[in-house]
This record gives structure tokens, sequence and C-alpha cells, in this order.
């Protein structure tokens, strides 16, 4: 049936032509040569049995070496990001739960027979969480890059044709500023960064918002929602109001070519790895907190209490992180102001209060004396009501009152609240 084992050998590898790796070449031939050395003793061909034997052996031996697991460094792995909020006693805090886990494919080594069917592992250092500083000078709207630079990639080859890889974690991402980043990809020096400049240019390219005012890619981000804040006013969201982003729309895709130390035989062609982050696992801003407010506005208390914030608050779908967007400003700005008491008509502090207009929907919280107030609405018809930790949590009955914007201030009547809403 078959004249000697290296016919058997080399018709199956021509056949099969599915692995071009040096690893994925010996795994299949130590297989081929096994089951050729078993035929050929079937039909007592002792010379071909030898043949094959010697060199499943000579394979063998080789195997170790070129299978071994392939390690490089990644030069700057993005995790995240920060976005710094407005006021200068606002921060944000993120800290990767469980469930927060970057989706990062490859096609690398595709035309050289290897796939890697599974999104990459990623280990993780203990205690991980990412936060912004309180503090009066920094720059409300900047990004703070997650950035990991010492992550060791891990390539492995378990069957022919077929790749895993890792990637760990030696120490915590350092939180870098994207306008550092941009200065750097522009070629203004490394901007005492260390990285190359084509490491910045990767870094720079998962901004959400690409131009001031600006949307994010359509599927990148989901809203969810918007607030004003200010001096006395302070707001705390958490798991509660940051839970439940509505439903996606369109595909999560961000294509990153990682700069390696060195290439990876097989898979790369030289010292870059391109791949794609996706969705991120984790399908909800769980273990983000923001807390925004404004304070230390010195002596000058009149300009501290005009001092408004509006932001809208999104969540990224590759990174699992939120971040903060200035909503634009509308045609015509009006404002909105009132009160919050109880049945006996005593201040209600720290109430969430939601207006609806035009399709917005903006919730701010009350200060010390119960009042709230909304600047840069659109003129027109409004409805103002109290709402719960969870915004989507709205009364029903009288508690909500309809109001009219004018480009004027106007006081809505007294909302009374009970304490379900609190």
């Amino acid at each position: 049936m078959f004249k000697h084992a290296g016919a058997i050998v080399a018709g199956v590898l021509l056949a099969t032509n599915a692995a071009a790796t040096e690893c994925g070449e010996l795994r299949l031939a130590v297989a081929h040569l096994k089951t050729a050395a078993a035929v050929e003793e079937g039909l007592h061909h002792a010379a071909q049995v030898f043949a094959a034997r010697s060199q499943l052996k000579a394979a063998e031996k080789k195997l170790p070496a070129a299978c071994a697991p392939k390690r490089v460094g990644i030069a700057a792995l993005p995790l995240g990001y920060l976005s710094v909020p407005p006021g200068n006693l606002s921060k944000i805090t993120v800290e990767p739960g469980d469930g927060w886990k970057p989706m990062l494919t490859t096609q690398a080594g595709a035309k050289n027979g290897i796939v890697f069917a599974e999104p990459a592992a990623l280990e993780l250092p203990d205690g991980l969480k990412w936060e912004t500083e309180v503090s009066a000078t920094k720059l409300a709207g900047e990004l703070l890059i997650a950035v990991a630079t010492d992550a060791v990639l891990t390539v492995e080859e378990p069957a022919a044709g077929r790749g895993t890889w890792k990637i760990e974690l030696k120490s915590k991402p350092q939180l870098v500023p994207l306008s550092k980043l941009r200065a750097c990809a522009g070629g203004k020096g490394d901007a005492g960064l260390k990285l190359s400049r084509a490491s910045c240019q990767l870094l720079v390219s998962i901004d959400p918002v690409a131009q001031p005012g600006s949307l994010p890619a359509r599927g990148r981000a989901l809203l969810l929602g918007e607030w004003q804040f200010g001096y006395r006013a302070t707001l705390e969201l958490g798991p509660d109001e940051l839970s439940e982003p509505p439903p996606p729309i369109g595909t999560t895709r961000l294509d990153l070519a990682l700069e390696l130390s060195a290439p990876i035989a097989g898979v790369t062609d030289g010292k870059q790895l391109v791949v794609t982050l996706e969705a991120n696992a984790q399908d909800k801003p769980a273990g983000a907190l923001l807390k925004l407010g404004h304070g230390g506005c010195g002596d000058d208390d009149e300009k501290c209490e005009q001092a408004r914030f509006d932001v809208e608050v999104w969540y990224d779908r590759a990174f699992g992180v939120p971040f903060l967007r200035v909503p634009p400003a509308g045609a015509a700005e009006g404002r909105l102001t009132g009160k919050v008491t109880d049945r006996l008509a005593r201040p209600v502090q720290n109430q969430r209060v939601l207006v609806t207009s035009f399709g917005r929907r903006v919730i701010t919280i009350t200060d010390d004396h119960g009042d709230y107030r909304f600047d840069a609405l659109q003129a027109g018809d409004a409805s103002v009501v109290p709402v719960g930790r969870v915004p989507s949590n709205v009364p029903k009955g009288d508690e909500t009152r309809a109001a009219k914007v004018g480009l004027e201030a106007l006081k809505v009547p007294v909302i009374f609240v009970n304490k379900l809403y609190e």
C-alpha cells in the first residue's frame, strides 16, 4: 500500500498544508511519523519501520525548542482612561472588577497557518484602580490614558495551527495625559514619556471623541445621562446611577498596532502586532464612581455661586469605562430654578431633580436650602420631577410639574417630595 514512511509523511503534509510554522510542521510530522511507523509495522516492513522511528526521534528532539513559548515585551498597551471632570472638587475613580475584560483579538499568523481563535488572556495586578486627583489646577476635559509599559506577551502553539496568547502586566499602568501623547505623536520629542512616536500615535487613537463637541463613533459608547452641578451641589454617581446602559447600537471595533520588543516567528513579520479591541466583556459601568462638585472659590462668593457645569456621562464599550463629554450649547439658553420641600414645607437637601426638555433628560441636585437650578436649557416646554438614585425611578402623580423655559430665569413652583425619592 505504501512504499516507505517518507512517502506517507510527505503526502499528508502536502494534503493538509495547515501549518507553516516550524512548531506546527514538527507537530504534524511527529503525528504522521507515529502513524507511519504503526502502519509499516503492521505490514512487517522492518526497514520502513526503522526509518520512520529514526525520523520520529529526530523530530521529537527538535520539538521542545521549536514549540517553546515565545515571550516579548509590549512597549505600550492601552487599558482604559479617565476623563478629568470639571470642578476642582470633582474626581472619577474606576476599579476594574471581575467582569472587566478587554477583548483583544488578532489575525496575526493567519497567513502562516496559525489561528488565534480565542481573545487574549489578560492577567492584571491585584488592586488595580485608576482615579483622578482633586485639584484646582487640573485641565477639565483632559483624558488620562491608562498605559501599561511593562506588559509581556506570551505566544504558544499547543497544537498544529492553533495559537494561544497571554498578556501579563508586571505593575500597575501609569496615567498619561492625552495632551502629552498628542505632542509626542506630532514629533515634539517624547514629552518625557519615554515612548516612541508610533506608540504615542497608537495611544492617541483611542480617544472616543476625536474632535471637540463631536460624538463617539457609532457603537463605541452609550449615553448614560446628563448632569448639571455647581457650587454647593455635589453629585456622587455610583453603580446605581451608572448601571443599565441602553442597548448597544452598532458594533465596537478599535484596531491597534502594538509595538513589540522583538518579532515573533510565524506570527509577525516585524516588531508590530495588529490587534482588534472589541466590546469589553463587562457590559455595565460597575466599579466606577464619579464625584462631581465645585468648591474652593476663595473670597469671590458671587462668582463661585454662578459657576455651573454641564456634562454628559458616556460608557465606552471597548474599554469598559465611563467618560464625560460637554454637551453642545442650545440655540437659545434658558434657566430653570426652584425649590424642593417635604410635605411640611421643609427644604430637602441633596435631592436629585430631573428636567425633560426637547428629548434631553438632565439631572441636578438640590443644595443645602433645597434649591436647584438648570442652566443652558432650550426655550420651550419642559417637565420637572424629583427622582431617586436610579434616574429611571420617577414618581407618578402631582410631583411632576410642567414648566415653560424662557430666555430669562424661571421660578418653578415648589415640588413636594416624599422619602421614597430621596
